[in-house]
């Protein structure tokens, strides 16, 4: 029986160094069957010859290709899918940041679990913090209403945190997963229009999420899958401001063309942030004053 082609599409953009750690944790894995695409989103510090100069004599089945300039994440991993579409034709479509690194029988576990389960469209591992090994970053359940949604998109994620109930014992249907690592069925991802391209910086696993909602596929948690995950790394090099420019972006288009939530409830989100933050603002005033 043949063995199924995975397609893994890394985005880099002047991170050569958790790039080559990424792909020497790929090296070790123990699923035989894949082609590992680094789509280098326009670096400006060599990146791209770097990782090449690396892969020499490492045996990985490996291409770099180059973007030219900063696509953002969901234009850059379609620069990626589109090149594996034309090129291998996979069966599965992993996209994988850049800073995570995964446990040698990552893939293989949630590829069974994709061939075993025809109506899960795409699969996800539990994801470990890099330095602590800790879990942090955790699929949703369900889709966001208001109070769900107050909560988990302001400063009050920490509550949020909370109601977050997720079996780790044993695979289950969620309604989203963390962005750092979606292994996608190629079907599925195909159906939705890969990425959406409108898009940036933020809230792609959201978008992606309710697409494949409403096409009937479903996502599927497997936490005997792990990766390890750099918290934040992957964006930090870009400025705060540019980075929040981005992320509000993102989230009007998520709001406005993906779910269509009406003024009121899109009113209500900002209200509750500006709220909260003038509160945090004048609380750190007052810490600064001396008495």
């Amino acid at each position: 029986m043949s063995v199924p082609s995975v397609a893994i599409i890394i985005l880099n953009w002047n991170g050569w160094q958790d790039t080559l750690e990424c792909l020497e944790s790929l090296s070790k894995t123990s699923y035989p069957n894949y082609q590992i695409i680094v789509v280098d989103n326009g670096s400006t510090d060599g990146s791209a010859e770097k990782i090449e100069k690396w892969s020499v004599g490492k045996g990985l089945p490996l291409i770099v290709i180059r973007a030219g300039s900063n696509l953002g994440f969901a234009r850059g991993n379609n620069h990626g899918i589109r090149y594996a579409l034309e090129k291998y034709d996979p069966q599965y479509i992993l996209a994988l940041n850049n800073d995570a690194l995964v446990e040698p029988d990552c893939l293989k576990i949630m590829i069974d679990r994709l061939e075993e389960d025809k109506r899960a469209g795409l699969v996800g591992p539990l994801i470990l913090d890099y330095q602590d090994k800790k879990s942090w970053l955790r699929p949703l359940p369900k889709r966001l209403n208001l109070i769900t949604y107050i909560l988990f998109a302001t400063q009050l994620y920490w509550v949020f945190s909370r109601y977050i109930s997720i079996d780790r014992s044993e695979p289950s249907y969620v309604y989203e997963l963390p962005g750092c690592c979606l292994l996608f069925r190629t079907k599925a991802l195909v159906d939705i229009g890969l990425f959406d391209e409108q898009t940036f910086l933020g809230w792609e696993e959201f978008i992606v999420a309710e697409k494949l909602y409403r096409l009937g596929w479903r996502s599927l948690f497997v936490p005997q899958s792990r990766i390890y995950h750099k918290t934040g790394q992957s964006t930090s090099k870009l400025p705060n401001r540019e980075k929040l420019r981005r992320f509000l972006q993102s989230e009007r288009y998520y709001q406005t063309a993906i779910m269509r939530y009406n003024i009121f409830f899109r009113a209500v989100i900002r209200l509750v942030r500006s709220l909260i933050f003038f509160f945090m603002t004048l609380t750190r005033c007052g810490k600064a004053v001396p008495k």
